[in-house]
């Protein structure tokens, strides 16, 4: 489960090849997900009522593009390969 106490580590352990792909997909939104053995999902889906319930079954974050660049900000993370599309 994604919470404000680890946010800043979700958005430190997503890949450049993860976020690569979300970011030029052509799909909006993005499925976030912080999986039970620690690793992040991170994958671009339509907007759909199943990916927002997904989302909120596993505590995960399924927002647009433009909502997720604006979360990474707000965490304070360091990842270095969103920079390229802030």
């Amino acid at each position: 489960m994604i919470t404000r106490d680890n946010v800043r580590e979700v958005f430190d352990a997503i890949t450049e090849d993860q976020i690569e792909r979300v970011m030029e997909s052509k799909k909006d939104y993005v499925l976030l997900e912080l999986l039970s053995y620690g690793a992040v999902f991170l994958m671009p889906v339509a907007d759909s009522e199943s990916a927002h319930e997904e989302a909120l079954e596993s505590g995960g974050v399924c927002c647009d593009k433009d909502d997720l660049l604006r979360l990474f900000k707000e965490s304070g993370s360091k990842n270095p390969f969103f920079a390229e599309y802030l």
